[in-house]
């Protein structure tokens, strides 16, 4: 194997267990008790938690189980830390190089890192530790981070840059007038999103929390502002609020060199990207983040997520230096989350049959199951999280060949037929639904591929010079590379 693809982050999450002993003939010993590895050993407790650690290539796409262990409840700090070490020390024994660990914020994955970082001198903040002199960096799981500042914008308002307030009312109340209209600019906003707490399984929901705090809502926030159609002028800091987390979240969700369509950030790291200049930029607004009251008589300034955030960011820009002496160009972004281990625990309840909670038992054989099949199963319903298109190291798959798509381009038109195609639509709109339904005429176009028929370009494509007053949604919505 090539060096650089030997290069690897640890990524370790939890996974709850229902209690039973169950006899293993082919190891002649009961499993379903607490499980701490050689060091720590069995313990007469039964266990209801399973530790897993997955190792996930940082050049090359691929992933691997390594490692796992039983505990009863949560494991605690002191247990986690010489677990961590351990594995890292196998890793490296094993020619790997570790560069990075990831995990979510749980309380105890928190204190393990701070106690692991302190012990370096220099770095009581972190984001880094050494085993046998290598420098492993330390980051939280991305998603977790935007899932716990939903949270906390649902029920704080949120002070940046010292005088200026993001805050959920100014939401709401785009969306209440957005719904009244005959064509809606939030039709992927739910108002139960914005009382997840009543709803358990949309508040573990990336993409809810993603839409919540997405560039659609703040650019329609910023179109009813412009247009005088019911927000309060303040509205625009929590436009303004929401645009830098969509474009934050961005820049952690790069997966090609260059950026995918409409949205610059979301791009692999180089030398040259323009993640460099939005993190300078974000860690100051980060720092400056105050959390007020809904009554505004109460705030706060730390909250886990915060500090998580911090340590990500500075992480990230540590561990590319670190790439590139070693011979990088490029950092995938989009690898560095717990998507991997989230897919092979999505994975695991699906195995015969649902199952949100296996024994032990159960777990172990899900998991060689999970291995023997590389790693491949349907994509689970209900997923909290996307597909991580990682293969597993050793691919028993690989006959698999999914075959080329062919798709048919239609003949040109004639200039007469278009309009008998696509009649005029002769409705009376307000402000609002000609936003609206300009916005979708666009998307439709864009989803043409090749317009090579100048005739149709003219009829379908208007130019910079020539925007109207109902183009005003899809200005502020379009990321292209003049916005910043």
């Amino acid at each position: 194997m090539d060096k650089l693809n030997k290069t690897v982050i640890l990524i370790f999450d939890e996974i709850a267990l229902s209690e039973q002993l169950t006899f293993d003939s082919s190891t002649d010993k009961v499993v379903g008790y607490v499980d701490l590895g050689h060091d720590l050993g069995r313990r007469n407790e039964f266990a209801n938690h399973a530790l897993v650690f997955m190792i996930h290539g940082l050049r090359k796409v691929w992933k691997q189980p390594v490692a796992y262990y039983f505990s009863r409840g949560t494991i605690k700090t002191n247990q986690l830390i010489p677990i961590i070490k351990e594995v890292i020390v196998e890793l490296q024994n094993s020619g790997l190089k570790v560069l990075a660990t990831v995990c979510d914020q749980g309380p105890t994955n928190r204190a393990a890192i701070r106690i692991l970082c302190n012990s370096t001198c220099g770095s009581r903040y972190g984001p880094f530790f050494f085993v046998n002199n290598q420098k492993i960096i330390t980051l939280f799981d991305v998603p977790h981070l935007l899932k716990a500042l939903r949270n906390a914008f649902l029920k704080y308002n949120i002070q940046f840059d010292k005088t200026k307030f993001a805050k959920l009312e100014h939401v709401i109340k785009c969306f209440n007038i957005d719904k009244t209209k005959r064509f809606q600019g939030l039709r992927k906003i739910r108002e139960m999103y914005f009382y997840v707490n009543k709803y358990n399984s949309l508040k573990m929901k990336v993409s809810v929390a993603a839409r919540t705090l997405s560039n659609t809502v703040a650019s329609f926030i910023e179109c009813m502002i412009s247009g005088n159609l019911g927000l309060p002028s303040e509205a625009i800091y929590t436009a303004e609020f929401i645009h830098d987390i969509d474009t934050l979240f961005d820049s952690f969700n790069g997966r090609t060199p260059t950026p995918e369509l409409g949205k610059p950030y979301r791009r692999c790291l180089s030398a040259k990207s323009r993640h460099h200049g939005l993190w300078d930029r974000m860690l100051s607004k980060i720092n400056s983040w105050v959390f007020f009251s809904k009554d505004g008589k109460s705030k706060k300034d730390k909250i886990p997520f915060k500090n998580g955030w911090l340590t990500t960011i500075k992480g990230t820009i540590e561990l590319f230096k670190m790439c590139q002496k070693m011979g990088f160009k490029y950092l995938r972004t989009r690898s560095l989350n717990q998507d991997p281990i989230e897919n092979l625990f999505a994975g695991i309840r699906q195995y015969g049959s649902t199952n949100t909670n296996p024994t032990c038992f159960q777990f172990i054989s899900a998991l060689k199951t999970s291995v023997l099949n590389s790693l491949i199963e349907p994509h689970a319903r209900n997923q909290n999280c996307e597909q991580d298109n990682s293969t597993i190291l050793d691919n028993l798959q690989s006959f698999i060949n999914i075959g080329d798509i062919q798709t048919e381009v239609a003949s040109c038109l004639e200039h007469n037929e278009l309009t008998d195609i696509i009649p005029q639509f002769n409705g009376n709109l307000d402000g609002v639904d000609i936003q609206t339904t300009t916005y979708v005429a666009g998307f439709l176009v864009k989803k043409i591929r090749n317009i090579d028929c100048a005739k149709c370009r003219d009829s379908l494509i208007i130019q910079d010079d020539n925007l109207e007053q109902q183009h005003t949604f899809t200005m502020l919505k379009e990321n292209d590379e003049k916005k910043d």
